[in-house]
C-alpha cells in the first residue's frame, strides 16, 4: 500500500507540474484593465486545472494498482 501511495503522489506532482506549466503558457491571462485590479502585469490564471489533472491522474493510478480487499 505504501508503494502505491508513493507512486500516486509522485505521479500527481509530475502531472500537476506539467499541466500547470502548459496552462500558464497557453491559458487565459487576467489583464489589469480596471482600477480595482491590484496587479500591474498580466497574471496567468487557471492553475487549478493543472492541480485537478494531477489529482485525477494519481487517483486513477492508485485505483488501478492498489490492492483490493
Amino acid at each position: 500500500m505504501f508503494l502505491e501511495l508513493t507512486a500516486a503522489v509522485a505521479i500527481a506532482a509530475l502531472v500537476s507540474l506539467v499541466a500547470c506549466r502548459v496552462v500558464m503558457k497557453a491559458g487565459p491571462l487576467d489583464a489589469p484593465d480596471a482600477p480595482r485590479k491590484a496587479h500591474g502585469a498580466p497574471t496567468p490564471t487557471s492553475g487549478g486545472i493543472g492541480m485537478a489533472a494531477g489529482f485525477g491522474a494519481s487517483l486513477i493510478l492508485f485505483a488501478i494498482f492498489s490492492e483490493t480487499m
